[in-house]
């Protein structure tokens, strides 16, 4: 992670915290193959398996639903 994503994310969780909300922990990783993909309107889910970005927005899906059921 970069400098700055580690202070965005320091801040977000510490408004957060006085906003009596939370801040997933799940973090989705930036894909230039996914942003070449939608300059070129190629389809996303032909090579989606690849990208770990998909792989951590599955990730934050079940974080969330995993949260709803508690």
């Amino acid at each position: 992670r970069t400098t700055l994503s580690k202070i965005m994310i320091e801040t977000l969780e510490a408004r957060a915290e006085n906003l009596g909300t939370i801040v997933y922990k799940t973090r989705i990783r930036e894909c230039v193959a996914i942003q070449e993909d939608q300059a070129t309107q190629s389809n996303l889910f032909d090579r989606a398996n690849k990208y770990n970005s998909v792989k951590d927005y599955g990730a934050f899906v079940n974080e969330v639903l995993k949260q709803l059921k508690e």
